[in-house]
């Protein structure tokens, strides 16, 4: 009893507490449980075939019947060749300034951050330079890519802050 008392007192738990988080791993082991008692459902190859509506004759789904509905909207996404969009990673200012809404100062904040990176890995990292709005970010996006081969590691064990 002075043990339970001593613990009760040194955690410091209402009685509310106690059983709101009783309650809660309950829940929890409930749900964790009803995963393993409740077997998944295992698809078999033929049902399959009638979820895609593809019969072939050999019964091996090849990846060009898969994907014959899909390489249209591959294609409709695909960007641009890099040879027509400007790599941020080796661009130096006068670059950046003939971008739609870059000025001489967002051109030298998009560097020195890329400085301080050692190299941006996306081109959603421009989201995080200082003072760069959301519309003009819209407008270069589409310009621009991010060469990740000409990013330079920096070690973080040595690296100061």
């Amino acid at each position: 009893m002075f043990l339970k008392d001593s613990l009760r007192s040194w955690l410091g738990y209402t009685r509310r507490e106690r059983r709101s988080s009783t309650i809660l791993l309950a829940m929890i082991f409930i749900i964790a449980g009803i995963r393993y008692v409740i077997p998944g459902k295992t698809i078999d190859i033929s049902e399959l075939k009638q979820i895609q509506g593809i019969t072939p004759s050999s019964g091996i789904i090849s990846i060009q019947d898969t994907l014959k509905e899909y390489i249209p909207a591959i294609k409709k996404t695909a960007r641009k060749s890099p040879e027509h969009l400007l790599d941020i990673n080796s661009s130096d200012s006068a670059q950046l300034e003939a971008l739609p809404g870059i000025g001489p100062v967002l051109s030298a904040r998009i560097i020195k951050y890329r400085n301080l990176l050692g190299g941006f890995t996306a081109v959603d990292q421009l989201k995080e330079v200082y003072g760069l709005p959301e519309e003009t970010f819209n407008l270069i996006s589409k310009r621009l890519y991010a060469d990740t081969l000409k990013i330079r590691k920096i070690n973080i064990n040595k690296a100061r802050y």
